[in-house]
């Protein structure tokens, strides 16, 4: 009896101990599948974390490109504006230069036209004074032949034409005429005549000739007293259509 008790006893203690090793073993188990999924549950935590932050952050670094893209834009539509004004500047400019070149132009095809005119007046009033001016020379030229032909001993004043070019000024001129007068010489106004001519007295009738050289001789001595001595030497031409013609004076040169 006692030795089936003490195996009862025995059998018991095993059972005993396998359960509590079982228990031990299935206790530890579930340990480490709690350490496990709590170790999950962390890195879990720490990924949707990192997640989180790093979609704020690419959230926040596309706000910030969005925020760039709008000022380079705005920037952009600045500049683009201020050109634009510039340009709008520019073309009111222009146009007004346009306008003012428009009405300088018009102006001044008035005032050419007024010029032209102008220019026409004068060269008729030019070409009705030199025929006058024939005129009279003709007459002129007529009545000292006749005045010389009905008192042939008379001492009359000896008609003479003045005709010069060059930088002779007009009180020049003026100044002989009255040099002249005084030695018996009657000069009417002087014409300024353009050519290739040289200075000289002309005579057109032979028996002029004394007269010519004393003409010539005054006229020399006019020039010496206003310190541009000049030679004025004496030719003989023949008389325009065979008429009569009173003497001539051709000067070329200057004197200040």
């Amino acid at each position: 009896m006692d030795t089936l008790a003490e195996k009862n006893n025995s059998l018991d203690d095993e059972l005993k101990r396998a359960n509590i090793e079982k228990t031990q073993a299935e206790t530890e188990r579930i340990r480490r599948d709690l350490a496990s999924e709590v170790g999950r549950a962390r890195n879990s935590f720490w990924i949707d974390f990192a997640k989180i932050v790093g979609g704020v952050i690419l959230g926040a670094g596309g706000l910030m490109a969005a925020v760039t893209q709008f000022e380079v834009g705005e920037m952009r539509a600045k500049v683009a504006k201020t050109e634009f004004d510039e340009a709008v500047k520019q073309k009111t400019l222009a146009e007004r230069a346009a306008q003012a070149a428009k009405q300088s132009l018009a102006q001044s095809q008035v005032e050419l036209k007024r010029s032209v005119e102008m220019r026409e007046a004068a060269r008729k009033e030019y070409t009705e004074l030199q025929n006058e001016s024939e005129r009279l020379r003709a007459s002129l030229t007529k009545t000292d032949a006749e005045l010389r032909t009905v008192h042939p001993q008379t001492d009359l004043p000896r008609l003479a034409y003045i005709q010069f070019k060059g930088d002779l000024s007009r009180a020049f001129i003026d100044d002989l005429r009255n040099h002249l007068s005084t030695d018996s010489f009657n000069a009417p106004a002087a014409e300024r005549v353009a050519g290739g001519w040289k200075t000289q007295v002309k005579y057109f009738a032979p028996g002029d000739q004394a007269a010519a050289k004393k003409l010539a001789a005054s006229v020399e001595a006019f020039t010496r007293s206003k310190g541009c001595p000049m030679t004025v030497p004496v030719s003989f031409a023949q008389p325009p259509d065979g008429k009569a013609s009173p003497l001539e004076v051709w000067l070329s040169g200057s004197c200040e």
